[in-house]
């Protein structure tokens, strides 16, 4: 955790170029460790129409998020799911994705994870493995943080903390 998925695909979700226009839908769900395929899937729902999910029946829900997003292009990102065993997950996955199939040609799915097997297992066509950031990047962000653009208030110590600060981040940028 702390290396920066939610940021980045927080900045693909808001970004208001061209290609970003071309979504007619675009949702943006937490999931964490509680994988559970029928608060999803009322989130999804609850993302797209403007009013409450009445509904309690996982199947009418499906039912009606296939006609929400029946010939539309969207974009769903998936933030933060776990894997609590691989059998659990592809089951949850294969009842979750359902009715994307009918939505229009170039609808994307994102999924951010901390575990390569959840972006397999959920049948990913590319990956973007997220390393730690160098040491002198996680300290430009430090220092932009601690003193703004302008480097003023430095205390006579700044050096030796700087660097203490810097090597337990462990390139994390979360933790600055």
């Amino acid at each position: 955790g702390g290396r920066g998925k939610t940021t980045l695909a927080q900045l693909v979700f808001n970004n208001k170029n061209d290609a970003m226009k071309e979504f007619e839908l675009k949702v943006w769900v937490s999931v964490s460790d509680d994988f559970d395929v029928v608060r999803v899937t009322k989130a999804i729902l609850e993302s797209i129409k403007p009013l409450p999910v009445q509904v309690e029946e996982f199947s009418k829900m499906q039912h009606d998020l296939s006609e929400q997003l029946r010939g539309k292009k969207f974009l769903i990102v998936l933030d933060d799911i776990w894997n609590k065993g691989d059998r659990d997950l592809n089951d949850l996955w294969l009842r979750l994705k359902s009715p994307f199939g009918v939505g229009a040609g170039g609808s994307k799915i994102i999924v951010t994870t901390r575990d390569l097997n959840v972006a397999k297992i959920m049948g990913a066509t590319g990956f973007h493995n997220l390393e730690c950031m160098a040491n002198d990047d996680c300290l430009e962000i430090f220092e932009r943080h601690a003193f703004g653009e302008v480097n003023s208030g430095k205390p006579v110590n700044y050096e030796l903390i700087r660097t203490k600060i810097v090597e337990k981040c462990c390139g994390f940028p979360f933790t600055l």
